[in-house]
């Protein structure tokens, strides 16, 4: 039975990450690890760009970068299985602890396959699908230790070691781990002082990277960088309307009527980690799997202490027919969206090759993002003008760049930017605003596709 729920999930890894490569910043993130291994050094300063070249860069995030370079020296469906690998590890992982809390692995089964399904938008291949993994990891682990099943804590320092040389979304792993030490303290008026001084280890190992103290300024500098907040569309809200988060709504409004059946018997603590990642997940879209991945082992607490008996095993069969019938209907809709492609429509591969053969004069002005591909594809030949990496370039440049993508084209003022930095060739998807008022003034396409397009025009000289 144990082996059936894991296959299945397993299998929903499968489909899930079995579809193109889609984020844009893998291809810098691939870049980047290529030149880690190759000069022996971590870059403190930017080399990708012309409009922030020499400004402070940290590579916080080299471990995955490496391990995405070495991956695409087998070809891009590598990196696909790379994917599929990992949301493996994490579906295992939620899967053992949930188990582990309830004594019930179709339970378990269920509770993961509906949390894999309510955010299934942010399991893209980039450095944050580790966090997803490690944090899994680590909430397992103190809800074990809540109930005093298992304590296996001592290995909280060794997944923060690795885990700080991965993304720095640890920080978010060590407030837990002190949230956890706190609320404990404020219910039982006792500290778990084993805990205690396995969470000043935690913090020292995280400085085992090699930016130290500087990756906690780095996590800061992300919270409170106004623009990226503002215009890069993974930091938008997940707002109820918004077709790809429904699932994760539903996800909400379930949760929501657990803990309310359970109510009389809930503790602080459970509810914390239940309500704390809620709250976390609506402050941006790429946040939302936080929600399924904190909180389902502390709803596995509060079910184990409700005392409310879970059906009986003959239920298993409908859990059955209900995990394949929904494989079978997801596994349609994505074997005729696109399985055989590796790498998105979006990204813009013909645009790029098709500036490695006729070489326009740099410097170019590239759409937000296609700064990625092209960092991977034409650096060092071509330096971008922007790209992922939003805080590397100073708010004055940001702030012109804010009013190229402005749905409302001030198209002199456009003009006015790209002399300034002496723009030769545009690229920009085919039916951006921009665009369409470019072509108005007389810019001519000198290439086109599907998704973008590349534009010249003696406006642009000065």
């Amino acid at each position: 039975m144990k082996r059936f729920f894991l296959a299945v999930l397993i299998l929903m890894s499968f489909i899930i990450a079995t579809g193109p490569l889609h984020d844009p910043d893998l291809w810098w993130h691939i870049k980047t690890g290529e030149m880690i291994i190759a000069t022996g050094s971590f870059p403190t300063k930017d080399v990708f760009s012309f409009t922030s070249h020499g400004n402070r860069w940290r590579a916080y995030s080299w471990l995955p970068q490496t391990i995405f370079y070495l991956t695409s020296k087998f070809g891009y469906f590598a990196l696909i299985v790379l994917r599929i690998f990992i949301l493996s590890i994490i579906s295992t992982i939620l899967y053992f602890f949930i188990g582990k809390i309830i004594n019930n692995s179709q339970f378990a089964a269920l509770a993961v396959f509906l949390g894999w399904g309510s955010s299934y938008p942010v399991w893209e291949l980039r450095p944050h699908i580790f966090s997803f993994l490690f944090i899994s990891a680590v909430c397992g682990i103190l809800a074990l230790k809540y109930i005093k099943l298992k304590d296996i804590t001592p290995l909280l320092p060794l997944i923060f070691l690795v885990w700080a040389n991965s993304h720095i979304y640890f920080v978010v792993g060590i407030f837990l781990v002190f949230a956890f030490i706190l609320i404990q303290f404020i219910e039982k008026k006792k500290i778990d002082f084993k805990l205690l001084a396995l969470f000043f280890i935690c913090i020292l190992v995280t400085l085992l990277n090699p930016y130290v103290l500087g990756i906690y300024s780095q996590f800061w500098e992300l919270a409170t960088h106004s623009w990226t907040w503002s215009w890069v569309m993974e930091m938008e809200r997940p707002y109820p309307w918004d077709s790809q988060v429904f699932a994760f709504w539903i996800f909400v409004l379930a949760a929501i009527v657990f803990v309310f059946v359970i109510r009389k018997k809930v503790s602080f603590l459970p509810l914390f980690f239940v309500f704390f990642p809620l709250m976390y997940s609506l402050t941006a879209l790429r946040h939302i799997a936080f929600f399924p991945l904190i909180s389902l082992p502390f709803f596995g607490v509060l079910l184990r202490n409700s005392g409310v008996n879970l059906p009986p095993p003959s239920v298993s069969i409908f859990i059955k027919r209900f995990f394949i019938f929904t494989l079978a209907v997801v596994f349609f809709f994505r074997f005729f969206s696109d399985y055989v492609t590796p790498i998105a429509k979006s990204v813009p591969v013909g645009a790029s090759e098709f500036i490695k053969e006729r070489k326009p004069p740099p410097p170019i002005a590239n759409f937000f993002d296609y700064g990625g591909y092209f960092i991977y594809k034409l650096w060092p030949e071509y330096k971008v003008f922007m790209d992922g990496r939003t805080q590397v370039f100073s708010r004055e440049f940001l702030d012109e760049y804010a009013v190229l993508l402005s749905r409302e084209v001030d198209l002199e003022k456009a003009v006015e930017i790209f002399r300034k930095y002496g723009i030769n060739t545009i690229i920009w998807p085919s039916e951006h605003p921009l665009t369409l008022s470019l072509s108005k003034e007389g810019f001519r396409a000198i290439y086109r596709d599907k998704t973008t397009v590349i534009m010249e025009g003696t406006q642009l000289r000065k």
